[in-house]
């Protein structure tokens, strides 16, 4: 697979857009403000010509634009167009985590703050969460150390790495286990590259982790219910998603007996 883009005429120009969206609603009777992470499904493969497609002829181009939690007063979209784990943040301006934060902080003030993110974007979430005192974190497959991922697939974090103001943000399993943040995490079992991520959180109380018979990264437990079942589970209450927690607690997942399961919630 070719590496992310990461330079160039075309990735310039993008660098330079917002790269997030901000939306808010007046009908809301809640004081909810949820941000959604991108993760690097946002193009395939890896070609100036689908990087193109993605950002130059199609500008809104975010991931969970069609999966969202219900009633939120404040809704935010983040992408990480470079496809690194946001090491250079979102845009031209906001080009690192720890400015990431501060612009994401004074958004949230005021908020209860739910994040939402898969794989790559599950990583962001989680640490965004807890940077920020979300009351909850939906994180599927994602990432809570950096430094045991593949050079080849993901280059930049480590020519990056050498730099402490973005090494310093490749573990966040201590950030976890500190903050008290409640995280739901959905991984699929049978991948290897998820099980050593899942080591990292598997001790941490407030992780809610809920382990799939399945190999597929991202949204673990696709099938044809995929879609009801992934909006079911984002509009599901904490109370709710801790009971099937509780059941599920040390087991495989199949992907049918959770669907049930979450349409019978």
């Amino acid at each position: 697979m070719a590496r992310s883009i990461y330079c160039g005429e075309n990735y310039e120009y993008v660098y330079m857009l917002d790269n997030y969206i901000i939306e808010t609603s007046e009908n809301s009777n809640k004081n909810l403000c949820v941000i959604y992470c991108s993760s690097s499904g946002l193009y395939y493969p890896n070609t100036e010509e689908e990087f193109k497609r993605a950002f130059i002829d199609h500008q809104d181009r975010f991931e969970w634009r069609n999966h969202r939690i219900r009633g939120a007063a404040k809704t935010i979209w983040i992408r990480d167009i470079t496809k690194e784990f946001y090491v250079k943040g979102i845009n031209s301006r906001i080009n690192n985590i720890d400015k990431l934060i501060d612009f994401l902080k004074e958004q949230v003030k005021g908020y209860e703050l739910i994040t939402v993110g898969s794989s790559g974007g599950g990583y962001i979430a989680a640490l965004l969460g807890c940077a920020l005192n979300a009351k909850c974190v939906y994180c599927f497959s994602g990432f809570f150390n950096l430094n045991i991922i593949d050079q080849s697939t993901w280059p930049l974090i480590f020519e990056m790495g050498k730099y402490k103001e973005y090494n310093k943000w490749y573990r966040i399993d201590k950030l976890i286990e500190e903050c008290g943040t409640e995280i739901f995490y959905f991984y699929p079992g049978l991948l290897e590259d998820d099980c050593k991520q899942a080591e990292f959180v598997k001790n941490i109380g407030n992780v809610k982790t809920f382990t799939f018979n399945s190999s597929i990264h991202g949204i673990p437990f696709q099938d044809r219910f995929h879609i009801s079942v992934l909006n079911s589970v984002l509009n599901l209450s904490e109370e709710k998603l801790r009971k099937l927690h509780s059941h599920y607690r040390n087991k495989h997942i199949s992907g049918i007996g959770w669907a049930f399961k979450v349409f019978l919630k």
